[in-house]
């Protein structure tokens, strides 16, 4: 009867192990995410190199599986801790250079042209953190242009930053509707942009109409319209594999006609 008893009581005092497990691991996955979008992030607005991100993505993805064998995800979030902290450091080491570069640079040009549109427009990215152009700015400063052209300065609009902010409600969008290719859901999700010209609109559409929507149905006609969207020049595109039965690719070989460099500005915001 006490052994009964006894057993009873170690049971309502039992924590629910497998709840605790499944909270702690879903915390270690959403600490993950978080790590690799500020990899990308980081990524996209110059503050660390590719080789930087690529590395630290590798050394995530080699360790991770030993932390999961073992179930260890407190550890694992200590883990992902510390690539966070030599993300900072890589990130860091980054804003030192371009700042001493820019110093040096503004030592070395006349006194009046240290405050130049240029050179303001340089001091903000810093301030920002976005230094994707930062680097080739300060050449410019440094071969004697003070003010950014006019098409380029009309041409600052920040498109990660907007796509940022609209990515959970795509998302969700994206989740609920999984089931539906893009082309029959896709122009409800276009908000309408009072900043957009008719080319733009007309250039959404027809990236989300040809958009591929099933294994073995894309057609070349569809993907050369959605590349020219896309901003490239396309020269040819044929079919080169046709996936099998049950097969989930196909393979085709695009030729596009390669985009000058140095242009003030390009026809699609993504580049390529």
């Amino acid at each position: 009867m006490l052994e009964a008893e006894h057993e009873s009581i170690v049971a309502k005092d039992r924590p629910d192990w497998e709840k605790n497990r499944k909270g702690i691991e879903k915390k270690a996955k959403a600490d993950e995410e978080e790590l690799k979008a500020s990899m990308e992030l980081a990524f996209a607005y110059g503050r660390i190199e590719e080789q930087v991100k690529e590395r630290l993505l590798q050394t995530e993805e080699m360790l991770k599986s030993e932390f999961w064998r073992h179930q260890n995800f407190g550890r694992f979030r200590y883990f992902l801790s510390q690539l966070k902290a030599e993300l900072k450091k890589q990130e860091d080491k980054i804003e030192v250079r371009l700042q001493h570069k820019l110093q040096t640079c503004l030592k070395n040009i006349a006194i009046e042209d240290r405050q130049c549109d240029l050179a303001e427009k340089i001091e903000q990215l810093l301030k920002d953190k976005n230094y994707a152009v930062v680097e080739e700015y300060i050449n410019r400063l440094e071969s004697g242009e003070r003010v950014l052209p006019a098409e380029e300065a009309a041409n600052e609009t920040d498109y990660y930053e907007n796509f940022l902010e609209k990515h959970s409600t795509y998302y969700q969008k994206c989740i609920a509707f999984s089931g539906d290719p893009l082309r029959k859901r896709g122009l409800d999700f276009l908000p309408p942009n009072p900043s957009w010209t008719h080319r733009q609109i007309e250039s959404a559409e027809k990236i989300v109409r040809n958009w591929p929507w099933r294994t073995n149905q894309a057609n070349s006609g569809e993907l050369k319209i959605l590349f020219e969207e896309l901003g490239f020049e396309v020269e040819n595109l044929d079919r080169r594999i046709h996936g099998k039965s049950g097969d989930n690719y196909d393979i085709f070989e695009l030729t596009v006609k390669r985009e000058a460099l140095n242009l003030p500005d390009y026809k699609h915001p993504i580049a390529s």
